[in-house]
């Protein structure tokens, strides 16, 4: 802030006009004590002059307070005007920002967040984007929590992440955050709850998402028994065989086939 101050000369004739002042933070601090008389030539009758004094820090919220003394007379200083109250008050910035972009990646593929149908066993990694609305610069952190089913608030803790951008984020511009990889081993809801931050010195969350992340669904398996044959006696038929001759043992042999698009370990019971 800089202070500007004109006194005005209520008397018939030239006055050499002077000012002091005393600036307090909210705190009651003085910032700025300032005095000052006129120079040559002084200000004649019912003219101005103007008082203008030092600079200082306006970095704390809450009223300034000016303390003004105006004087003539400078062998013999009189007071002739004062003032005492309010400089200005001083309000935080309203810090806005926006998680514009959520993305899981899995399996090399990506897909917005929330993401449906998602294959059972695959790792997740979660990239959230966030931008400064601000028309400054702005450091910018996120933080998140992922549940894994059925969500949130009984569900397994699968990933905490929070981080702080290393340098700063230009007005309007976006932050990637990536996170840690985790298992999506589990068919069901999984839930995310994000917030995007400003402020490192004092967080103050500026946009948040509670809410779904994605669904992860099991595979649907499907498989076939391609032929089933009995042995007896060192030769083979396709069941149902006739006529086998009294008192041969038998072996069966059971073929499966994996009809899905991955490997599948298959398993067999019969009677």
């Amino acid at each position: 802030g800089l202070v500007h101050i004109w006194g005005r000369n209520d008397m018939d004739e030239a006055q050499r006009m002077g000012i002091s002042w005393v600036v307090k933070d909210p705190d009651g601090v003085v910032v700025e004590e300032y005095s000052d008389w006129e120079a040559w030539p002084y200000t004649g009758a019912g003219k101005e002059h103007e008082f203008i004094g030092d600079r200082f820090n306006l970095n704390k919220t809450g009223g300034y307070r000016l303390e003004v003394n105006l004087m003539m007379n400078p062998d013999n200083p009189v007071v002739v005007d004062t003032y005492s109250g309010i400089l200005c008050t001083v309000a935080a910035p309203v810090l806005a920002g926006t998680i514009s972009r959520m993305e899981l990646e899995y399996n090399e593929a990506r897909a917005n967040i929330p993401a449906y149908n998602i294959p059972q066993g695959e790792r997740g990694l979660i990239h959230i984007w966030g931008r400064n609305d601000m028309s400054t610069n702005q450091k910018m952190g996120i933080s998140w929590v992922v549940r894994g089913p059925p969500g949130y608030p009984n569900g397994p803790i699968l990933e905490e992440y929070s981080d702080w951008e290393t340098f700063w984020t230009g007005p309007g511009k976006e932050q990637e955050f990536i996170g840690d990889r985790f298992n999506l081993d589990k068919a069901g809801l999984y839930d995310i709850r994000c917030g995007l931050l400003m402020n490192p010195d004092n967080p103050l969350y500026v946009h948040t998402y509670y809410g779904d992340l994605c669904t992860v669904v099991a595979p649907v398996l499907a498989g076939t028994i391609t032929k089933v044959v009995l042995e007896y006696d060192q030769a083979e038929g396709a069941i149902p065989v006739f006529d086998i001759p009294l008192s041969q043992r038998g072996l069966v042999h059971v073929y499966g086939r994996n009809d899905t698009a991955e490997r599948q370990q298959l398993s067999i019971r019969w009677v």
